[in-house]
C-alpha cells in the first residue's frame, strides 16, 4: 500500500514545497518592508545629525552580525572565497552615497519634497530592467506602478503637490534615489553569488566607511550622545537594518528587483500609518485614499510576476 501511495505522497510534498518557496520570498519582503518602516522613528527620536544615525545604524549592524559573518565566511570553500564580491561592494558604496545625499537633501529642501523625489527609485529600476536588460513589462505593470506611484504622491507628497518647488535639495534627494536604484540591483546581482548575510555585512561595511569619511570631512561629532541616543543607535542597527535589510537581501535572492523596488513603495505609507500612534500625527481621506491606491498598484506588479512565471 505505502508504494501505492507514495507517487501521491511525493506530488503532495512537491507541491508543498513550491508553495513555501513562492510565498516565503513575499513573507520576507513583507518583513523587510515593516522593519524598515520604523527607522524614521528612531532617527527622530535620537539626538544626533542624520549622517551620524546612519553611520551608527550600518557600524552598528556590521559589528553585531561580524562574528557570523566571520564563521560562515570561513566555511566557504575556497572558488567561493576567491570570487570577489565586487557586486555587494557597490551595493554598500550605492548605499552609503544615497543616505549621506538624503541627509543633506532633508536639510536644504522641505521634508515631503525629499520624502517623494527619494522614492523615485522603483521608476529607476523598471526603466533600466526595460531599457538596458530588456525586460518585457506588460501593460498591467505598467499600470501598477503609476498607480502606486500616484498612491504614493498623495501620501507622502501633499505637501510639495501643495507648495511645489525645485532646488538644490530636491535633486540632491532625487541622486538619492538613483543609488538606491542601483543598489536594489546590485544586490540582485551580488545575491547570484553570496548567501543573504554575506551580502548584507558586506554592504554594511562598506557603507559605513563611506559614512564615516563624510562624517570626518564635514566635521559631524560622532560622541558625546547621552544614553537614550545610544539606544536608538542601536534599535535602528537591530531593526531597521540587520532584520529590515536581512529580509529585503534574501527577498531580492528570489524575486527580481523590477519587483522588488515597486513593492517597497509601501515602506513610506507604512511609516505614515505608524506616525498616527506614534508621533501624534493626523492622516487624513487623502492619504488614506492614496495608501489604497499602493496597495492595488502593488498587487498589480507583483500578479505581472505571477503571469511570468
Amino acid at each position: 500500500m505505502a508504494g501505492i501511495h507514495s507517487p501521491a505522497l511525493e506530488r503532495l510534498r512537491g507541491r508543498a514545497a513550491d508553495s513555501t518557496s513562492r510565498v516565503l520570498p513575499y513573507l520576507s519582503l513583507a518583513v523587510g518592508i515593516g522593519a524598515i518602516s520604523l527607522a524614521t522613528f528612531f532617527v527622530r527620536w535620537g539626538d544626533a545629525p542624520g549622517p551620524v544615525t546612519s553611520t551608527y545604524r550600518m557600524g552598528l549592524a556590521m559589528v553585531f552580525q561580524l562574528p557570523y559573518f566571520l564563521y560562515s565566511y570561513c566555511k566557504l570553500p575556497i572558488h567561493r572565497v576567491q570570487n570577489p564580491p565586487v557586486f555587494a561592494v557597490l551595493a554598500g558604496v550605492s548605499m552609503g552615497l544615497c543616505l549621506i545625499l538624503w541627509s543633506i537633501a532633508v536639510l536644504e529642501t522641505r521634508v515631503a519634497n525629499a520624502s517623494l523625489l527619494a522614492n523615485c527609485a522603483p521608476l529607476f529600476v523598471t526603466l533600466f530592467a526595460w531599457l538596458v536588460l530588456r525586460q518585457k513589462l506588460k501593460p498591467v505593470f505598467w499600470s501598477g506602478l503609476l498607480l502606486a506611484l500616484l498612491g504614493m504622491v498623495v501620501v507622502v507628497g501633499m505637501d510639495f503637490l501643495l507648495y511645489p518647488s525645485l532646488g538644490r535639495g530636491d535633486f540632491l534627494a532625487l541622486a538619492s534615489a538613483v543609488f538606491y536604484a542601483a543598489y536594489y540591483l546590485l544586490v540582485e546581482q551580488s545575491r547570484r553569488t553570496m548567501s543573504t548575510l554575506n551580502t548584507i555585512w558586506l554592504i554594511d561595511l562598506c557603507s559605513t566607511l563611506v559614512l564615516l569619511a563624510y562624517c570626518l570631512v564635514a566635521g559631524l561629532p560622532l560622541a558625546g550622545y547621552g544614553a537614550h541616543t545610544w539606544l536608538m543607535f542601536s534599535l535602528n542597527a537591530i531593526i531597521p537594518q540587520i532584520v529590515g535589510y536581512f529580509a529585503l537581501t534574501y527577498a531580492l535572492g528570489r524575486l527580481p528587483a523590477w519587483i522588488v523596488s515597486p513593492t517597497m513603495i509601501l515602506q513610506p505609507v507604512i511609516t505614515s500609518l505608524l506616525a498616527i500612534p506614534l508621533l501624534h500625527e493626523a492622516l487624513g481621506a487623502p492619504q488614506l485614499i492614496g495608501g489604497t491606491a499602493v496597495v492595488i498598484g502593488i498587487y498589480l506588479i507583483n500578479r505581472t510576476k505571477q503571469s511570468h512565471g
